[in-house]
């Protein structure tokens, strides 16, 4: 089943909208943002099918663990009037977790398992922590989100690509690679571990720092910069 958002009215035109209407003397109220959490934090567990790729979004903060001998599995922890506000549709074999018109909450933690991941997205500012992981992976992180990422215990993944844009940050330091191809751009920050080639490109106000001791054949330019060890 599909993921589906509720249209939103941009903040913006609200603002310009009301601003006119004041300066003509009309008395107007007008409210932004969404609903905020209120009771208890409580941890409920939501069905899910298989997957082996991730989308989240939405200013959620997630635990993805990668347990080959385990069952797709997914528990979201935060406020009881919130979980109407939460999505978790699986479309193929993607996995597309959303909190949509939520202003505030005590928390939003979305804790998942799952058999083997092949890809992870992250955006609109969310913040995910994964491990456990055993093979290539595909990243994409953007909109100030924030990823940190380890490898299952002994192991070196073939490939990884990376990209990230619009101020995020990947730390991928404790998954070693024998290869990367990366595509950065924005203000983001990137960290591999590669003992074979690095390719792809680093733009913008970006960085990209390479630990393992790889071939660097990637780029930069702009204000962008290059660094390993």
């Amino acid at each position: 089943m599909a993921l589906h958002r509720s249209p939103r009215t941009p903040v913006l035109a609200l603002a310009v909208g009301a601003l006119m209407l004041s300066a003509c003397g009309a008395d107007l109220d007008v409210s932004f943002g969404g609903e905020d959490g209120e009771g208890a934090v409580e941890t409920r567990t939501i069905e899910v099918s298989n997957f082996d790729a991730i989308e989240l979004d939405s200013f959620l903060s997630a635990v993805v663990v990668v347990d080959p001998t385990s069952e797709p599995t997914l528990t979201l922890t935060t406020n009881p009037n919130l979980f109407d506000n939460f999505s978790a549709d699986v479309d193929g074999s993607t996995l597309a977790v959303a909190m949509d018109d939520v202003s505030n909450a005590d928390e939003n933690l979305v804790t998942i398992t799952v058999p083997t991941l092949e890809r992870f997205a992250a955006s609109g500012a969310t913040s995910a922590e994964l491990s456990g992981i055993d093979s290539s992976l595909v990243l994409d992180v953007s909109g100030a989100s924030d990823v940190v990422i380890t490898a299952a215990e002994g192991v070196e993944v073939p490939m990884i690509d990376v990209e990230a844009s619009g101020a995020s940050s990947a730390d991928l330091s404790e998954l070693p690679a024998a290869t990367a191809s990366v595509e950065i751009g924005g203000s983001s920050s990137v960290e591999v571990n590669v003992s074979g080639t690095v390719i792809g490109t680093v733009d913008g106000a970006s960085s990209l720092d390479v630990d393992g001791g790889a071939q660097i054949e990637a780029t930069a330019s702009g204000a962008a910069s290059i660094d390993s060890e």
